[in-house]
């Protein structure tokens, strides 16, 4: 059955995602708002048309022991089917022992549904999701959450909460970890599912407490008790059980489930294997999948006076992993507007877009793009705004703090588009010639748009840049698509105060300056920079190279960020990215140069194969990997085969020097960038100096006191010569001389539009001067067992969302907003 998959992917996979989940709850801080239960049931869940008397379940926890145990918990669940469930519905128990305290898991599901015959998580068909503990201390929401102090992993309520001393600390459930789990159950049925909002139910000992999610925030009851008042646990699970419509359990009404033996199936499984489309057909072939849901979408037209589009698809080819956002998913869709003649494929993003007085539709954006003439850019068919707009929890929020009080959620309206372009992720480029053409083509899209259409795209990443096959161009063979426009901004509106207090881009591809300061407008020569780090990205990975440790320094140099003095929930550029840039030598974590060559060097002897894995029990605030850890195709041809990924990769013998013969054309094009962005942050770490010295004030100097022969004696016992006087100033640091500032003017100038970068992108694809091998690329040289969590100290948030990206490169996606995380993490 579509969807399945084993229970050990519930309570026990939140708690391996620990450090992902904790940040995605600093993220949810101040994006919580609680109602009561009575203005919570009155203004989500109606009155069904017949419900029971209050009085029939006077009663119905009369056999509950006097503390609350585990076992009463699994009853629970016998009590709800013969209550509540009615002839449609079934409650399902799960226990998990391990970690303790015992958890209890009841899932409501159809009847129908095999997840009921086969007592396995279903995250396709699940309708409710009840997370239950015996301990009454393990509140999963607070009364006021913006007072929540920063997470601990061994943070208990109570000192007798486990009877199995051996578990590490970091094993155990808390109120913060059980919050955790809740929330990444949520955030699997919302990719997996078609949905506005959904339920969540929180049991701890007596009490329980309701949680709506939306792509807005959370809104959760306060806490009832369910043993003295079971009519409050009953009516809320009979009205949701009983409702009228789907919707009010918050499935999307423009969505259908693609059910088997359906003339849609059949529809998508012809299309897979006799429709044309090339690789467009082999993806979407790759998305019928049984293991996930396939669905029916609906797509405004154009025209409003015409009926809308209807598109079939499978599994998302990139889906956000948050539950608080865009919550984007990517799909390669089936034409299904006309039954009789299904096709062509195209691509499909559904996402919650942040509206906001001057914010676009991206659909809008691209078809301006498109007048314009800006090339090796999407081309748009249809898009538009889904079904009315619902009542999020931003929406309540502003009625309980009053329209006076700064709204931290924002405002999410659900949005389709449809393109007709279908493009392969970056990361498959043949060779590192053809990875230089279609970063080229993006920067020329990028160019088109600045100049004919005054338009910035703000977001260069490697997920917004995609391969399109090209079978007319005997000299590539493709071209590159920059996509993803949702953030572009024109031009003309930079001296407006910027739309979101956030950084605005994906984290790893940001410039230096764009991390410092999150409020910044992003101009060329941050985008210029972000084409660096995509080359860099795509190269440390591909292409050969002295860098024995890939993993290392993709967390180093991608994923670090560095926690503020001022607020050690906010995070600035690592520090690696910072030296690297700002000193304009590319090294990597060990100060070590990286330098890529025509064949990789051989390994060190004597050299361990990987370095030592962190202890079991060590808990650091990581986010998901700058890279996916899926391996790339690889290239045919005569030339060696790479070491393989399932083998650790030994370090590298050093080597001082290379000579041109020996370097890769993609090492000289980095060489030849990294001086310009270097300096660019000279000139500017110059100018700042200069701007502090000018405004820096004398302090005041404690006045001299009569010097006593006790301090003479400790004066002379310890230093040699007598002390500097207190009111001697250091000397002024020498300035660059003139001739060297006037350099970094120049260069830095060349950074102001696209022309230099794009000089060196073009000579570098062309050949000019350069020599490229036909079989550079190698395997994915990230090792399979590579694991983000396991060597760093700071890390940032969860990935972010991206327009047309593939799943395989997710976890290198990260949000956009500040990153958030508590320094008592590390």
């Amino acid at each position: 059955p579509q969807g399945f998959t084993p229970k050990s992917l519930s309570a026990s996979r939140a708690l391996q995602s620990y450090p992902q989940a904790v940040r995605t709850r600093l993220a949810m801080t101040h994006k919580m708002v609680k109602l009561s239960y009575e203005d919570m049931m009155e203004k989500f869940i109606p009155p069904v048309v017949v419900e029971p008397e209050a009085a029939l379940f006077k009663n119905i926890f009369d056999q509950a022991p006097a503390k609350m145990e585990a076992d009463f918990l699994k009853s629970l669940g016998v009590s709800l089917n013969k209550h509540v469930a009615g002839d449609d519905w079934q409650f399902v128990v799960f226990t998990k022992s391990d970690p303790p305290p015992k958890s209890i898991e009841i899932e409501m599901y159809p009847k129908c549904s095999a997840a009921v015959l086969e007592k396995r998580s279903n995250w396709s068909a699940i309708e409710l999701y009840i997370a239950a503990c015996a301990v009454e201390g393990l509140d999963p929401f607070e009364d006021d959450i913006s007072t929540e102090p920063p997470p601990r992993c061994d943070e208990v309520q109570d000192p007798d909460l486990f009877s199995d001393s051996s578990s590490s600390s970091s094993e155990r459930i808390t109120t913060r970890t059980f919050l955790d789990q809740i929330m990444e159950h949520t955030d699997i049925v919302f990719q997996r599912q078609q949905r506005t909002h959904y339920y969540t139910l929180a049991i701890f000992g007596r009490y329980a407490r309701i949680a709506r999610w939306d792509r807005s925030g959370c809104v959760y009851s306060d806490r009832f008790d369910y043993m003295s008042e079971p009519a409050k646990l009953v009516l809320f699970l009979w009205r949701l059980s009983h409702a009228a419509t789907p919707d009010v359990r918050g499935h999307d009404p423009s969505a259908t489930r693609v059910l088997w033996a359906s003339a849609e199936y059949h529809a998508m499984m012809l299309s897979a294997k006799f429709t044309s489309g090339g690789h467009a057909r082999e993806l979407f072939a790759k998305s019928l999948v049984d293991t996930w849901p396939w669905w029916k979408l609906t797509v405004p037209n154009v025209d409003p006076k015409k009926p809308p589009h209807v598109y079939l698809v499978g599994e998302p080819t990139f889906y956000a992993r948050e539950i608080v956002g865009r919550g984007t998913r990517g799909y390669v869709a089936l034409d299904y507007t006309d039954p009789t003649q299904p096709g062509p494929f195209v691509y499909l993003k559904d996402c919650w877009r942040v509206v906001h007085p001057r914010s676009e539709q991206e659909g809008a954006i691209l078809t301006y793009l498109n007048s314009k003439k800006v090339r090796y850019i999407p081309t748009m068919i249809c898009h538009g705004d889904i079904g009315e707009k619902t009542e999020m929890a931003r929406d309540v929020w502003k009625e309980v703090h009053g329209a006076e009080e700064e709204c931290p959620l924002k405002n999410h309206r659900h949005y389709r588009l449809v393109v007709k372009e279908v493009g392969k992720p970056l990361k498959t480029f043949k060779n590192g010639r053809a990875l230089m053409w279609v970063v080229l083509n993006a920067v020329m899209a990028h160019r088109d748009a600045y100049t004919n259409a005054h338009t910035i795209h703000r977001d260069l990443s490697v997920g917004n840049i995609l391969i399109m096959p090209d079978s007319e161009d005997p000299k590539f063979g493709c071209h590159g698509l920059l996509t993803d426009w949702e953030l572009s901004k024109r031009t003309d509106e930079e001296d407006l105060e910027p739309r979101h207090p956030d950084r605005t881009g994906t984290w790893q591809f940001m410039s230096v300056n764009a991390l410092r300061e999150p409020r910044k407008q992003i101009i060329i020569p941050d985008e210029m920079e972000s084409v660096f780090h995509i080359l860099l990205y795509c190269s440390i990975r591909y292409l050969p190279h002295t860098c024995g440790n890939v993993g290392e320094f993709m967390r180093r140099y991608f994923d670090d960020g560095v926690p503020l003095d001022a607020n050690p929930k906010e995070f600035t550029t690592g520090l690696l990215k910072a030296m690297v840039l700002t000193g304009g030598v590319l090294r990597a974590h060990d100060q070590n140069p990286i330098v890529f060559l025509l064949e990789r060097p051989p390994p060190a002897a004597n050299i361990p194969a990987h370095p030592s894995p962190p202890p079991a029990n060590r808990v650091n605030p990581s986010s998901s990997s700058p890279a996916d850890p899926c391996s790339s195709p690889s290239p045919s041809g005569s030339r060696p085969s790479p070491p393989s990924r399932s083998q650790p990769k030994k370090l590298l013998a050093p080597r001082k020097e290379y000579s041109s013969a020996q370097r890769h054309p993609m090492d000289r094009v980095l060489r030849r960038m990294l001086p310009l962005f270097g300096a660019l942050y000279r000139l500017q770490d110059h100018t700042v100096n200069q701007v502090k010295k000018g405004s820096e004030k004398k302090l005041k100097i404690i006045d001299k006191t009569q010097e006593l022969e006790s301090h003479t004696r400790a004066r002379d016992l310890f230093l040699k010569r007598p002390p500097r006087p207190v009111d001697q100033e250091d000397p002024a640091p020498l300035n660059p001389p003139d001739i060297v500032l006037k350099a970094f003017e120049e260069k830095a100038l060349k950074l102001r539009e696209h022309t230099e970068i794009g000089r060196i992108l073009a000579e570098a694809a062309f050949q000019v001067n350069e020599r490229w091998p036909k079989f550079d690329k190698t395997d994915d040289q990230l090792l399979s067992t590579y694991k983000p969590d396991g060597e760093i100290t700071h890390k940032a948030k969860p990935p972010k969302r991206s327009a047309a990206d593939t799943s395989e490169e997710r976890d290198h996606k990260k949000p956009r907003g500040a990153f958030k995380l508590a320094a008592s993490q590390t």
